[in-house]
C-alpha cells in the first residue's frame, strides 16, 4: 500500500473548493499539508509519527506536536493502533472495536484525569500515567 495509497485515499476524502468552483466556502485547512499528513502517519507505530514530525520541522508539524504534547500518551498509542487495525474490518468491526476500546480504557484513568485538567480544576495540567 505504501505513502502513495494512503494520499490517494486522503485525497478522494478531501473536498476541494478548487476543484469543484463551490464559491464561498472556505478552502480546506490542510490541503498544503495532505502529502506530509500522508507520510507521516503511514508510520508503523504512535512513536514512529512523533519521531517524523520532529524530524520534519515544518509548521504544521511544529503544530501537531504542541496539540500532542497536552494529549494523553495511552490514548495517542490507541488511535494510531486503532486507525491501523480499522483498514481491515467492516463497519460493524469498527464499531464493535471502538466499544470494546471504550469500555476497556476507561478504566485507565485518562479520560476522567483529562476532564479533571480541562473542565473541573481548569488547571491544564493533565497527570497522565504514563506520562510519555
Amino acid at each position: 500500500r505504501g505513502v502513495g495509497w494512503g494520499f490517494r485515499k486522503l485525497q478522494k476524502a478531501v473536498v476541494s473548493t478548487q476543484s469543484t468552483g463551490s464559491e464561498g466556502q472556505p478552502e480546506f485547512s490542510l490541503n498544503n499539508n495532505l502529502l506530509e499528513i500522508s507520510k507521516t502517519f503511514s508510520a508503523s507505530s504512535a512513536l514512529e509519527v512523533v519521531r517524523r514530525l520532529e524530524e520534519s520541522g515544518s509548521k504544521f508539524a511544529q503544530d501537531t506536536l504542541k496539540t500532542f504534547s497536552v494529549m494523553s500518551p495511552t490514548g495517542l498509542c490507541l488511535a494510531h493502533r486503532t486507525q491501523t487495525l480499522s483498514r481491515s474490518l467492516d463497519f460493524t468491526g469498527c464499531l464493535r472495536m471502538e466499544a470494546n476500546i471504550a469500555v476497556k480504557t476507561f478504566g485507565l484513568g485518562e479520560f476522567a484525569e483529562g476532564v479533571r485538567a480541562l473542565l473541573v480544576d481548569k488547571d491544564n495540567d493533565p497527570k497522565w500515567n504514563p506520562p510519555s
